[in-house]
């Protein structure tokens, strides 16, 4: 059970330094909602490749101080469903406001 609850907490506190990679790399917030499908889909991707970074990154710290895990498969999972909800959250999110700015 503390290994679903360290996943969980690794999984929201490396989104929230996703967020502000988001921020950083694309220096304007309004610019991803200015983008074409394609172009927002390959700046995800990019995005992705930073998450996936901080994540292996918190990961590596958090086996350090709390020892490793003795199940891996359900952090791995939690992590990838948690990757899954947000990225379906952001794109609906980016969809909703790209409408807005073409009203």
């Amino acid at each position: 059970m503390s290994d679903v609850i360290v996943a969980i907490t690794l999984n929201f506190s490396v989104f929230r330094l996703h967020q502000y990679a988001i921020f950083v790399m694309m220096q304007v917030d309004i610019k991803e909602f200015q983008m074409t499908k394609k172009q927002y889909i390959a700046n995800r991707i990019k995005l992705n490749v930073v998450y996936i970074i901080l994540l292996v990154a918190a990961i590596m710290l958090a086996s350090i101080f709390l020892g490793p895990p003795t199940d891996y498969a359900t952090p791995i999972i939690i992590i990838v469903i948690g990757i899954a909800f947000m990225e379906f959250w952001g794109y609906k999110n980016w969809q909703r406001r790209n409408e807005r700015l073409k009203k």
